[in-house]
């Protein structure tokens, strides 16, 4: 997996990208379900119902909780479920 990590990282460069923001989904959840921007994006992507809770089932809580094996700085993680952006750099 760490292989991975560094050919995504590798690739991201060449295509003149730098990872500016990388986070785990739970906390994505947590620190923005209640946000303007984001909340309503995760309630049309089914992880909130129209009450604000969780619409996951075990299985795929499961799945967006594995740990991070890749260091900060690289883009892809064995988690199922990642929130990442790039910024174009010169």
């Amino acid at each position: 997996m760490r292989e991975s990590c560094e050919l995504m990282s590798r690739l991201a460069g060449e295509y003149g990208l730098r990872l500016v923001y990388k986070k785990r989904f739970h906390e994505v959840l947590e620190e923005e379900q209640s946000s303007r921007d984001f909340g309503p994006l995760l309630k049309k992507m089914g992880v909130l119902n129209d009450l604000g809770e969780s619409s996951m089932d075990e299985d795929q809580w499961e799945a967006a909780s594995k740990p991070d094996s890749c260091p900060t700085e690289s883009v892809l993680t064995p988690d199922l479920y990642m929130a990442f952006a790039f910024e174009k750099v010169a």
